[in-house]
């Protein structure tokens, strides 16, 4: 049977003809490896075993059919799948995936190699030369921000460019996905007020880590060791606008020197107590950093 999908492209509704990824696929580092094809190729066999018998007999398809019709395929329906099949799917029993009441998410960037193509080249770039008169260095590479749910590792958003697009560029894209009761957890490479306001307009709390010379003066001080503060927008160096409220919690790691700090939206120490220390837990387990020790200020 054919039929035509809602984004357009034409489909023959059994297994052995769904294509195991495109040209999304490959931009994501995910090439049309022999492994990926051998399972589709199975998963074929298997479900031609169960499905009602077609009107005429025909073979499963084999591992060159679903090399060529995976890169038939297309980037639109493979959006369309992540889109409607990529959510949060941690239970309120799954390990470390809820912090009291909020589901905990991370933001984080990557890079994946391509294969070495021109057309790859021109679209994505190569990683920066060492400046020993190279040539070609490395790989082309693109660039991916993701949001991921803590405790399960499920990518439910992410964004691709580039090398040379910015991560805080990529993350706009993605923040849409956030909702009310999540916690999203990001390293200092993303702090920026205004992308820290478009994150914290979807409801979601945040949970940042802040470089160590950024300027936070003190509101009040709160019980719990925490403190009240306003971060401003950088092209407001006299703080002349309303700086946006938040709370710091500042930490030291034993071994290491230095303080580390946390701003976050939850202004109420009652609800995240800092002196608990898991908040700078989390935020360091969180990006796959376990520390031995966190001594709060």
């Amino acid at each position: 049977m054919v039929g035509q999908s809602r984004n357009g492209a034409f489909q023959r509704r059994d297994l052995d003809r769904q294509a195991c990824g495109g040209r999304r696929g490959r931009q994501r580092g995910l090439p049309n490896s022999p492994q990926r094809c051998r399972f589709w190729a199975r998963a074929s066999r298997a479900c031609s075993d169960t499905a009602t018998p077609p009107t005429r007999p025909r073979r499963p398809a084999g591992q060159a059919a679903i090399w060529k019709a995976r890169s038939r395929l297309g980037v639109a329906p493979l959006r369309q799948l992540f889109a409607r099949v990529c959510r949060p799917v941690a239970t309120p029993d799954t390990q470390g995936a809820f912090y009291r009441d909020w589901r905990l998410t991370a933001i984080d960037g990557t890079t994946f190699d391509l294969p070495d193509t021109k057309a790859n080249v021109e679209a994505f770039g190569r990683p920066p030369r060492s400046g020993r008169d190279e040539q070609d260095v490395g790989y082309p590479q693109l660039r991916m921000v993701g949001l991921v749910e803590c405790g399960t590792h499920a990518v439910f958003d992410a964004a691709i460019g580039a090398l040379r697009t910015g991560e805080q560029a990529l993350a706009r894209r993605v923040l849409v996905s956030l909702r009310p009761g999540m916690l999203l957890l990001a390293d200092r490479g993303f702090y920026g007020v205004d992308l820290w306001c478009t994150a914290a307009a979807t409801g979601a709390d945040l949970l940042w880590r802040v470089r160590k010379d950024l300027v936070l003066p003190v509101v009040e001080q709160l019980p719990d060791g925490s403190y009240l503060t306003e971060i401003f927008d950088r092209s407001d160096i006299h703080h002349t606008r309303r700086g946006v409220p938040v709370r710091a919690v500042e930490y030291t790691i034993a071994g290491h020197e230095g303080v580390y700090r946390l701003i976050t939206t939850i202004l109420d120490p009652d609800k995240a107590p800092a002196a608990e220390r898991e908040l700078p837990v989390l935020a360091l387990v969180g990006l796959c950093y376990v520390p031995r020790l966190i001594i709060l200020r």
